[in-house]
C-alpha cells in the first residue's frame, strides 16, 4: 500500500513538473495534472493539500535530480582539478536537453520569492555539493580549505551561466554563437588550471 501511494506521488511530481516546464505557471491547476496522471483532482489532495504545495514538490523534485546527478559524477572524478569539471558538465548535461525544466528549478524562487524553500530546499543542496567538491579537490590538489569552496562555489555558478545561456537561446530558437562543447571545455579548463596553479598560503 505505502509502496503504491508513494510510486503515485512520484507520478503526480512528475506530471507537475512536465506540465509546469512547458505552461505559464499562472496557468498551472490541479486539473491538468489529475487529467496527467489518470486520477482524480480529490485524490491529488490526498497528498497535497494545495496548488503551491504541488509545485514546490515539482520544483524540490529538480534540484534533488540536479543533485543526483552531480553527486553520481563526482563520485567517479578522480580527486583534485578534475572534479570541477565533473561537477559543471554533469549540471550542463542534467539540463541541456530539457532547458526549460531549468528555467522553472532556477526561476522558482525569484518567481514566488519563495525564500523558505529557497532556504530549505536549495542552500542545503548547494552546500552539501560545493563542500563535496571542495572535500576531493583538496585531496588531488595543494589547495587550502577555503579556496577549495571558493572554486567549488565558481565552477557551480560557471554552470548556472552557461546553462542560463543556452535555455535564453533555446526559448528564442536560437543557437549560442560557438558549440555548447567547446565553452564548457573552456570553463572547465579555467577552473582546472586555477586550482593546479594554486598553493597553501
Amino acid at each position: 500500500m505505502a509502496e503504491r501511494q508513494d510510486r503515485t506521488r512520484a507520478e503526480i511530481v512528475t506530471a507537475a513538473r512536465d506540465l509546469l516546464a512547458r505552461s505559464p505557471l499562472a496557468g498551472f491547476t490541479l486539473d491538468e495534472v489529475a487529467s496527467a496522471v489518470g486520477v482524480t483532482k480529490p485524490a491529488l489532495y490526498h497528498y497535497f493539500p494545495n496548488r503551491e504545495a504541488l509545485m514546490r514538490a515539482a520544483v524540490a523534485e529538480g534540484y534533488l535530480e540536479q543533485a543526483r546527478a552531480m553527486l553520481e559524477a563526482l563520485e567517479k572524478a578522480d580527486d583534485g582539478p578534475a572534479v570541477l569539471s565533473a561537477m559543471t558538465t554533469a549540471f550542463v548535461e542534467h539540463y541541456r536537453a530539457r532547458p526549460e525544466l531549468f528555467r522553472l528549478d532556477f526561476a522558482w524562487a525569484q518567481i514566488f520569492s519563495d525564500y523558505q524553500s529557497a532556504k530549505e530546499l536549495i542552500l542545503p543542496i548547494f552546500n552539501e555539493l560545493t563542500g563535496r567538491v571542495a572535500e576531493k579537490l583538496r585531496r588531488g590538489a595543494d589547495v587550502s580549505p577555503v579556496r577549495a569552496r571558493q572554486l567549488s562555489v565558481i565552477a557551480w555558478t560557471n554552470a548556472v551561466g552557461l546553462m542560463s545561456a543556452l535555455s535564453v537561446t533555446a526559448a528564442g530558437r536560437t543557437g549560442l554563437a560557438h558549440p555548447t562543447e567547446a565553452l564548457l571545455e573552456l570553463i572547465n579548463q579555467g577552473l582546472e588550471a586555477s586550482a593546479r596553479g594554486d598553493r597553501r598560503s
